[in-house]
């Protein structure tokens, strides 16, 4: 009652604002200036780059425009989108100035790929463009198995991200009025100490991550990291208290194995993607990480209402061992050597 009506200019805003930061995540700019050896740190330094964004943006953005009125707080912020798009336009060169230095790579590359597939040419209309893409990426998800695999991946990533931030903090304020958590106000440092483990631990560990990446195999390392990860969800169905040393351990242990699924899965997958159709393929693969997230939503909230705060867990663990299996499968029964 009482409330300004915004509806639906918050909703439209917010769309275009989202349309238009797809592009700055899709584009597969980075790709074409990394070789395969040292896509691992790439990746890595891209999330060691978002969280110390993140961080960036807590601890002196938003404090230092805490006293403005909401339209100069996203006039401010406005402002310097503007001053980073005019700095990147003058400061990144496109890849082609270095086609010299990578043209025996990318010769390799295109011997490789499958005659039959049809180049997507500058002149040819955007339908005609369009069926040349999705006949593409098709093709590649039937022929290349990691692609597919890297697609599963990235939407048990994507729903990690809502499990141990949305769902982790729904599960500790399940706990408010009882001997452990007092009141609201507890549940909600509980829930700030959660989040400062979790950014300490990325800023730790994700680079080295990122090294290891390059130097062993997916198959090797996302085994390890997902069996790891499906331990330490099941330690969290033992758990009963929110405030206690064995909670703060097991929450690190999913956001280490959920930054390895990143990394790893970010790595593996750059150094997979075919130089016609990357930047379709850098869209597939956020659009099924994007349907990964509305589809918990909706089952995380269902779980989580009708069955209880740790259940929507229990889905994730769900998809965790579909990936075992389908990484098991594939190492055992086809030439899997990623």
């Amino acid at each position: 009652m009482g409330a300004p009506n915004i509806w639906p200019f918050a909703y439209i805003i917010r769309g275009i604002y989202t349309s238009l930061a797809i592009g700055t995540t899709q584009n597969p700019l980075v790709n074409d200036y990394i070789q395969n050896d040292s896509r691992g740190k790439a990746s890595a330094f891209q999330a060691f780059g978002s969280i110390t964004g993140d961080m960036l943006n807590y601890f002196v953005i938003l404090p230092s425009i805490s006293g403005f009125k909401i339209g100069e707080q996203f006039q401010f912020v406005g402002i310097l989108f503007i001053i980073m798009a005019l700095i990147f336009w003058f400061i990144l060169k496109e890849p082609h100035v270095h086609s010299q230095r990578k043209s025996l790579q990318r010769s390799l590359l295109a011997s490789t790929v499958n005659n039959e597939i049809s180049k997507v040419y500058e002149d040819e209309s955007a339908i005609t463009k369009a069926k040349k893409l999705t006949k593409n990426l098709i093709w590649y998800c039937f022929h290349k198995s990691i692609i597919p695999l890297c697609f599963l991946a990235n939407f048990i990533v994507r729903i990690n991200v809502i499990m141990l931030s949305n769902y982790m903090t729904l599960w500790t304020s399940s706990f408010i009025g009882t001997s452990y958590v007092k009141d609201s106000q507890q549940a909600q440092e509980i829930v700030q100490n959660y989040n400062t483990y979790s950014t300490l631990s990325n800023l730790t560990l994700i680079i080295p991550m990122g090294m290891l990446a390059d130097k062993f195999k997916y198959m090797h390392l996302m085994g390890f990291f997902t069996t790891l990860k499906v331990l330490s969800i099941a330690c969290f169905f033992q758990l009963t208290n929110p405030n206690q040393i064995s909670t703060t351990v097991v929450f690190i242990a999913m956001i280490l194995t959920h930054g390895a699924q990143n990394v790893l899965t970010d790595t593996v997958f750059s150094k997979n993607l075919p130089k016609d159709i990357r930047g379709s393929m850098q869209g597939a693969y956020q659009f099924i990480g994007t349907i990964g997230v509305m589809i918990f939503t909706k089952v995380g909230a269902f779980l989580h209402n009708d069955y209880g705060p740790s259940y929507p867990f229990l889905f994730v663990v769900c998809f965790d061992l579909i990936f075992l299996v389908a990484l098991v499968i594939l190492v055992t029964f086809t030439k899997f050597n990623h």
